[in-house]
């Protein structure tokens, strides 16, 4: 390896994001026209060979069309056969013949069937646009994929048409403003038990938001810095 090979092969290594903890896929199991999964963000490449990334391509679902055994970036996928893909390292692909795992955060665009059962004819439910997550996969079915608001309430079989991978925001982000419609508590950590403070009712720059916290919103009175946590009982958002 030259100076100039060994320079980018390094560039290229500080480049890679960490490996979802799941079962690396041998690059002969791959096949044109497979649904497959990145659980991250990866680097992408203008061509199947070459050392370093020209782009990234996000976490998703995307559909195989074509193959290069024995190249570095073996694999070239795209959303759909209207936009132009990239290749990739087969490493950071996963595929079930549904195209979901158990536990994936799924979006469904528009309201949708849901049946019963994986293999049933007629339609029982539809299924609102929204975040939902996958409870069970039955690969081969007519439906194959099962889905539910969350892990306690009972789901709905859904074609793998209908819905694509796609992570829930978390229901606050730095810079939202929100209203604190009366005086509320404030504690000095998202732990803390005992007050330090009362804020009065007015508006609030969100700072940081921990979603299984006891006081779950960081809020300030300037954007950009954090001040004091609060629970969620008088927040309305803007």
């Amino acid at each position: 390896m030259s100076y100039d090979d060994k320079s980018e092969y390094e560039q290229l290594l500080k480049m890679m994001p960490t490996t979802p903890n799941r079962p690396a896929i041998p690059i002969n199991e791959f096949h044109v026209g497979d649904t497959v999964v990145l659980y991250e963000e990866v680097p992408a490449y203008r061509s199947a060979n070459v050392l370093i990334s020209n782009q990234t391509v996000k976490a998703g679902t995307y559909t195989v069309y074509q193959l290069a055994s024995g190249k570095r970036h073996p694999i070239y996928i795209s959303s759909d056969e209207n936009t132009p893909g990239t290749w990739i390292d087969s490493s950071k692909l996963y595929k079930q013949p549904s195209g979901f795992f158990v536990g994936d955060s799924v979006y469904v665009d528009e309201t949708t069937k849901g049946y019963d059962t994986s293999t049933s004819s007629e339609s029982t439910a539809m299924i609102e646009p929204g975040y939902y997550l996958v409870n069970q996969t039955a690969d081969g079915a007519k439906h194959p994929v099962n889905i539910s608001s969350d892990t306690l309430t009972p789901g709905a079989w859904v074609d793998s048409t209908s819905i694509k991978l796609q992570t829930k925001p978390p229901l606050f982000q730095e810079g939202d403003v929100v209203t604190l419609t009366e005086s509320t508590p404030a504690y000095k950590s998202s732990i803390a038990t005992k007050p330090t403070l009362f804020l009065p009712k007015g508006t609030y720059y969100v700072y940081q938001y921990l979603e299984k916290a006891p006081r779950p919103l960081n809020i300030s009175s300037e954007p950009g810095t954090g001040e004091v946590w609060v629970n969620l009982n008088n927040i309305n958002k803007k």
